[in-house]
């Protein structure tokens, strides 16, 4: 693990910027977080964003220390943020094709559920 700021990170867009708005993909996020408040016990338990990223994917890529520790996975096709405070975010490498953006934001969300999709 290496910490870092931003600026030395590989360049990555939100997939809404690929894909504009989406049903499928709003769908895809909000199903991911829903499940992840119900394996916490109840809507009013806390997620442990890090704890549940970190026993998914093993050791993140990166560590940055902004508003929020925030702990980086790069994979190829997408790059991971994930902070106790600010909760899960997706971003895709600028050069994936629209079509593969919702897949790629699939695949990421399904890597933190333990489960293929």
């Amino acid at each position: 693990m290496r910490k870092t700021t931003l600026e030395s990170l590989r360049e990555t867009v939100p997939p809404s910027r690929k894909v504009g708005y989406c049903d499928e993909l709003n769908s895809i996020v909000l199903d991911f977080h829903l499940g992840a408040r119900e394996e916490a016990g109840s809507p009013r338990n806390g997620v442990n964003w890090v704890t549940l990223a970190k026993r998914m994917l093993g050791r993140q890529s990166l560590t940055a220390n902004l508003k929020y520790r925030t702990f980086i996975w790069e994979m190829e096709q997408f790059t991971l943020f994930v902070s106790n405070g600010k909760g899960v975010v997706v971003e895709v490498v600028p050069d994936l094709p629209p079509e593969s953006t919702i897949e790629a934001v699939r695949q990421a969300y399904s890597l933190l559920r333990g489960t293929k999709e």
